[in-house]
């Protein structure tokens, strides 16, 4: 719903990157369904899930601390800059694609080979994990 949505706002860069996402994360998703033993292990021991437990606990603690304290510091927008000199130094006046091209064309490309990678990870883990007949 969310690629249809995107589709309809007119933005179909938006719906091939949601798309993408979506495919590569349901693919995974049933990779590691398909490698989980069919069997649960046996239980684990109390101490161990008191440790686990407690590292979990002082990990979602000190990611919590530290997101208030990045929401705490002043907001310094730089869209005054953008709406400035969008048109005298990329020479477009539709701010949001001088952003996306000219200002985070860089951004954009480590993105798609991010997706990339992704991509390889994937075909490479499904290669690794066909089974002899």
């Amino acid at each position: 719903m969310t690629a249809v949505y995107f589709a309809w706002l007119s933005a179909p860069d938006l719906v091939l990157t949601q798309l993408l996402v979506e495919v590569v994360t349901t693919l995974m998703i049933l990779l590691v369904l398909y490698y989980l033993p069919r069997e649960l292990p046996g239980r684990e021991p109390t101490r161990r899930v008191a440790l686990d437990a407690s590292i979990a606990g002082a990990a979602g603690v000190g990611i919590a601390l530290l997101s208030y304290a990045v929401m705490q510091r002043p907001l310094a927008s730089i869209s005054a800059y953008h709406v400035l000199n969008s048109v005298g130094l990329a020479g477009g006046n539709n701010v949001v694609n001088v952003i996306l091209v000219d200002y985070r064309g860089y951004d954009t490309l480590g993105e798609i080979a991010v997706l990339a990678i992704a991509a390889l990870g994937v075909v490479a883990i499904v290669r690794s994990g066909r089974r002899a007949t």
